[in-house]
C-alpha cells in the first residue's frame, strides 16, 4: 500500500494536498478568532480543534506518512458530499441553522456556502487526480509481461 500511495502522490500533488490542508488551517483558525471575539472561547473550540487536525494533516502529508496520504485521499474524496450539499444550499437557500451560525460569525451565509463549495470542489478535483494516478499505478503493477 505504501508504494502505491507514494507513486500516486507526485511532488506536485503532494504540495497541492498540503496547500489545501493549510488553507483549511487558515479558514478554521480565522473562524476560531472570529468565534472567540463574537461569541466566546467555547464557541471557538470546534474551530481550534479543526485547525489543529488540519495542521497535523498538512505536516504528515508533507512528510508523506502513509496514514496521512491515505487519510488525505479519503478526506478529499469525501468532499464530493460538500460539493453536492453546498450546491443544493445555494440553489434552494442556506439552511436556517447554518445561516444563523454564519451570521453570528459575521459571514454572509451565501458567501460562506459558496466558499465552502469552492474549497470542496478543489479538494475533490485533487482526489480525482490522485485516484487516476492510483488506478494507473495499480494497472501497471498487474500488467502481464
Amino acid at each position: 500500500m505504501r508504494a502505491a500511495l507514494l507513486a500516486t502522490y507526485t511532488t506536485a500533488l503532494c504540495r497541492v494536498s498540503v496547500a489545501l490542508w493549510l488553507a483549511g488551517v487558515l479558514i478554521a483558525g480565522g473562524t476560531a478568532v472570529d468565534a472567540w471575539a463574537r461569541l466566546d472561547a467555547l464557541g471557538a473550540l470546534p474551530y481550534l480543534a479543526a485547525a489543529a487536525g488540519l495542521a497535523v494533516g498538512a505536516v504528515y502529508t508533507a512528510r508523506r506518512a502513509t496514514w496521512a496520504l491515505l487519510i488525505t485521499l479519503i478526506a478529499f474524496g469525501g468532499q464530493f458530499a460538500g460539493v453536492v450539499g453546498s450546491a443544493i444550499q445555494l440553489a434552494v437557500g442556506v439552511d436556517r441553522w447554518k445561516a444563523g451560525e454564519l451570521r453570528a460569525l459575521g459571514v454572509d451565509p451565501a458567501l460562506g456556502v459558496a466558499a465552502n463549495l469552492a474549497y470542496s470542489a478543489a479538494a475533490f478535483v485533487v482526489f480525482l487526480l490522485l485516484l487516476r494516478r492510483l488506478l494507473l499505478h495499480r494497472r501497471l503493477l498487474h500488467r502481464r509481461p
